[in-house]
């Protein structure tokens, strides 16, 4: 593949009294150069993926660089994350399908659309798998197994995301064949809390009947869909990983907690790798 360099991130050179360049503001991916002038940096902040390497070399000159100095320059950011040096001009050519009706999955299909997303589809409940990339599932309770359980079949990711009136929980991400899945996280939850199934029985939806639309506060709703599309368009550009993590968010104040959820003992879907230690998988008082 033809590689495109691009910036990751859209930076502003900002000169330092020692005459170094500072590239950002954000503590976690702020960064100071030294050696590098005012000027290429400048350079650096022209690159954003139209180009190929090959042009964008030949194009310094127009910056007063030779290629030699453009190219270690490329390979310097590049290493500092701050270049991708296979940025294509392409959206991200994926497909992602949102479960749900209400506010909470239509504004979700809004930002992922406005984020590049390739195609975005909506769907009140049932869903074609086939050649879907990710699939975000959401709900006004805790996401059922059997909600996952066409997208575990089509082995094919997917993200549970809840709301109630002042509270959302984004995750985990569901990876068939690693780490938990829909069913792993129900066991736990009988296991943390033996009361659950009849909790269940009660804030099930019946077969029957018009499907609950997912709402929520309006902060609330910012929040959990600016958590779930940060999560989506990780999962797209660099692979779903499992990592069992969920992450709550609450309003007023915000506030925010992440918990980790293990594949169930119990789970027969998952019963060929499980954790030995159930009980330390949540908190006891963190089961939802």
């Amino acid at each position: 593949m033809e590689r495109h360099p691009r910036l990751t991130r859209p930076i502003h050179p900002l000169l330092r009294p020692d005459g170094s360049i500072q590239l950002g503001l954000d503590p976690g991916s702020a960064l100071v150069a030294t050696g590098v002038s005012a000027a290429e940096c400048r350079w650096v902040t022209t690159l954003d993926g139209s180009r190929s390497e090959e042009q964008v070399l030949a194009d310094a000159a127009q910056h007063g660089l030779t290629p030699e100095r453009a190219g270690e320059l490329v390979r310097a950011f590049a290493a500092q994350g701050v270049l991708d040096t296979e940025g294509v001009l392409e959206p991200l050519e994926r497909r992602v399908v949102v479960v749900g009706a209400g506010s909470v999955p239509g504004h979700l299909v809004d930002v992922l659309r406005e984020a590049g997303i390739g195609e975005v589809v909506r769907c009140v409940e049932d869903a074609d798998p086939t050649s879907t990339d990710l699939a975000v599932i959401t709900s006004t309770v805790p996401v059922p197994a059997g909600a996952g359980e066409p997208w575990r079949r089509a082995r094919v990711p997917h993200l549970p995301v809840w709301c109630g009136p002042d509270h959302a929980s984004v995750g985990p991400l569901v990876v068939p064949g690693e780490g938990p899945c829909l069913q792993c996280l129900e066991l736990t939850r009988v296991h943390l809390d033996p009361a659950w199934p009849w909790i269940r029985a009660q804030i099930s939806r019946p077969r029957v009947g018009p499907v609950v639309p997912v709402e929520t506060h309006a902060c609330v709703r910012s929040l959990v869909v600016g958590i779930a599309a940060s999560v989506a368009l990780d999962v797209l550009a660099h692979g779903p990983s499992a990592s069992g993590w969920s992450l709550d968010a609450c309003a007023p104040g915000p506030s925010f907690e992440r918990r980790h959820w293990e594949r169930h003992p119990g789970c027969p879907r998952c019963a060929s790798v499980t954790s030995s230690a159930v009980g330390s998988q949540v908190q006891q008082s963190q089961w939802a």
